[in-house]
Parts: C-alpha cells; structure tokens; sequence
C-alpha cells in the first residue's frame, strides 16, 4: 500500500523539490522523506541547537500548498504553495486560501502549546536562580552591574516579559557572552527592561531609551539613569519598541546606536532623538523598519 508522502501523483518530484527549496531558503534542513500528509510535521532548524526548532506542513494534491516555520528566525508562519508555471484558476486560489487558513490553524495551535510549556519551564529556572553576582565574568567585562538579572548553573539568567511583567520565557548568557533562549519559549512582542517603567505613561516629558542587548541597555541606564526597553532578540528589535511606543509619547523615545568610536576616547554607546540606527550591524532596512514602528 502506497504511503501519502510518496503516491504518484503529477508532478510529485517537482513539488517535493521546490518545497525542499523553500525549506532551505528558511535555514530548515530539509527531512528525509518529507512527508506530504496535510499534517503538521517538526524537523530541524540549521545551526547549532536547531533540533526541532522549525515545523512544516504540505498537502500533495492538484494544487499542491502548505506552509513552513522556522522558531528561530521569528518570521512567523509562511505559507507556501507549488509555482505551476502558469495562472491559478480560481478554483485553485480558493483552495490554496483554504489549505493556507488550516495550516496556519495548525501552525498557532502547536505554537502555543510549545510557549505553555516553556512558560512553564522558565519560571521554574527563575524561581532556582539567585541574584547575579557583580563579579560574573560578562558582567565584569562589560562594566555594567547586575541590573536584576539572575544566575543559574553558572550562566546569566535574563526574563523575557511583557509588558504587565509577566513572564513568559529566557536569555541565557554565558560566563564569554554566549547568548541563547529557552527552548520553545516565546520572544515575538516581548522584551526585557532596567529602570522603572511604571510612572512613563503618567509624564509627557518622561524619557525612554530603547536598546538592543543587556549590556548595551546597562551602560545606556548607568550613565543617564533612564529606563531602558532591551529589545530581543538581538538584530530584531523592532517588537520590543513597537510593544512600548503605544503608551509613550513620541519625543519621549531614544533610540541607541552603537558605532565604531572615531577616536579613542570615544565612547561606543550613542543616544538621541534623532539617531537614525537603532543598533550596530543591524543593516540600514532593519534599522528604518523599526524607526517606523516607534
């Protein structure tokens, strides 16, 4: 008896190659078989600790569609179906709307069981960590302080919230400034902060800075003494200041840039209204994108 994923259907092989394609594309390392089923399946993200960390769905019929997520990237679900090479009937759109809807149902639903348990998992950690101690190697070398943080089995322990405090997932960062996730764990419109943000929305004259990174954040709040949104994760700062631009005045908001300094006493760490790159090496499209969302 004939297995979904490999009956003779027209076609087949080009499908399942231009579908192997788009998996690639999104850094998803291709399974063996793939399996075209109408069912949402997890494979593996490329990189180191990418086991499990992205799923696929793919229905192999007429007008062959599905979709692929990759956790890692934080480009959400994407919907994909078969490049005919010609003009879709209408018959054909309306079943790619359809399949689109069902795979991103599935895609939501496995999402959220997966930030549940992690959810979980994160404020047990939280709850088994102890106060950072000044003298961490990250923080030492960076020169900024605690700030909150926790330490758990030698690593930094930073809380990904939102923004009514809870907790919803993790930063790890190690002793050499190796930064992770917890595994499963939601990231997308959420963020992490130093100072006080509970009095902003009270002062039109309040003052936000926005940064990427802790130790970033950390000297930024140091030196100026205002609260700092830490967007996450880092080169994707654009959820974190959209999650706060819409209960803080416009001119209350600083964006942080960090640049190689022209000489050397120079600091590295920039603030102002007006600075048109929120955060170093992020690119200039990435940069203009989350000046917009602000």
């Amino acid at each position: 008896m004939a297995q979904t994923h490999t009956r003779a259907t027209p076609g087949a092989a080009a499908v399942l190659e231009q579908f192997r394609s788009a998996l690639i594309a999104r850094n998803i390392i291709p399974p063996e078989p793939i399996v075209a089923d109408g069912r949402l399946h997890r494979c593996d993200g490329a990189g180191p600790r990418g086991r499990g960390d992205a799923a696929y769905l793919l229905h192999l019929n007429d007008a062959p569609a599905g979709g692929l997520e990759n956790w890692r990237d934080g480009r959400g679900w994407e919907a994909w179906r078969h490049d005919l090479g010609r003009e879709s009937t209408p018959a054909e759109r309306e079943e790619f709307a359809r399949v689109s809807k069902a795979t991103k149902a599935a895609s939501d639903d496995e999402a959220s069981l997966r930030h549940e348990a992690a959810c979980h998992v994160a404020a047990r950690i939280w709850s088994a960590s102890r106060p950072a101690p000044p003298t961490h190697m990250y923080l030492v070398r960076k020169g900024v302080d605690a700030l909150g943080l926790r330490i758990h089995k030698g690593v930094l322990v930073v809380p990904v919230r939102d923004l009514a405090g809870t907790l919803h997932s993790l930063q790890f960062i190690s002793p050499s400034g190796v930064k992770r996730f917890l595994k499963g764990g939601r990231i997308q419109g959420l963020c992490c902060w130093v100072g006080t943000l509970a009095d902003l929305t009270q002062d039109d004259e309040s003052t936000l800075c926005v940064a990427e990174g802790f130790a970033t954040s950390a000297s930024l709040h140091q030196a100026a003494g205002h609260p700092v949104v830490i967007c996450l994760p880092c080169g994707q700062p654009r959820p974190g200041g959209r999650c706060r631009a819409s209960t803080v005045p416009q001119s209350a908001h600083h964006r942080v840039r960090r640049r190689r300094p022209r000489h050397p006493w120079q600091s590295g760490a920039h603030a102002g209204a007006g600075s048109r790159a929120p955060c170093g090496r992020m690119g200039r499209r990435a940069g203009l994108r989350y000046r917009a969302a602000l």
